[in-house]
């Protein structure tokens, strides 16, 4: 193959790559999140639904579901992302070329993944604000479809809070 063709091929298959929307905590305030991460006394139970075309409606059955400290540089990465404290970015892409948007969380952060009915729980979690992030994605006619849903849930010390992740 020539130079020509190795070069179009490389920019071609550079293009397939999805677009990692990567999120990072200010350096002040990982440690911040580090305590906050601490166990404490609450709980958040969920769930995580995207309604399709069709009315089928699809979860995060088996997908990771993040748990993310509100700390002032947090907060300020998912609203840039996500446009508020509480969004959707749409996956996008090709099964076969790729492409696409990826969301990946800021570090650090707690998971658990979410059972085969969509429910997710986060037990031992201290009083106060957090984010909720998970993907709800699926293919049709070999294009990606759904995409990364967050939202906040309050804690109070001891409590349970509950949080639907959906649009």
């Amino acid at each position: 193959m020539s130079r020509s063709g190795i070069a179009i091929l490389a920019v071609s298959l550079a293009g397939c790559a999805p677009t990692v929307m990567q999120m990072s905590m200010a350096p002040s305030d990982v440690e911040t999140a580090t305590a906050r991460l601490e166990p404490g006394k609450g709980t958040i139970k969920g769930s995580a639904v995207l309604r399709q075309r069709g009315g089928r409606v699809v979860t995060c059955a088996g997908n990771e579901v993040f748990l993310i400290p509100a700390t002032e540089s947090a907060s300020k990465e998912l609203r840039r992302i996500f446009g508020s404290d509480e969004g959707y970015v749409n996956r996008g892409g090709n099964v076969v070329t790729g492409g696409g948007r990826l969301v990946r969380p800021p570090q650090p952060n707690r998971s658990t993944a979410c059972d085969p009915q969509g429910y997710f729980t986060f037990s031992n979690v201290r009083a106060g604000k957090w984010y909720v992030m998970t993907n709800v994605v699926w293919s049709a006619n070999g294009d990606y479809q759904g995409g990364t849903l967050l939202g906040t849930a309050e804690v109070a010390e001891g409590e349970a809070s509950e949080i639907v992740l959906s649009l």
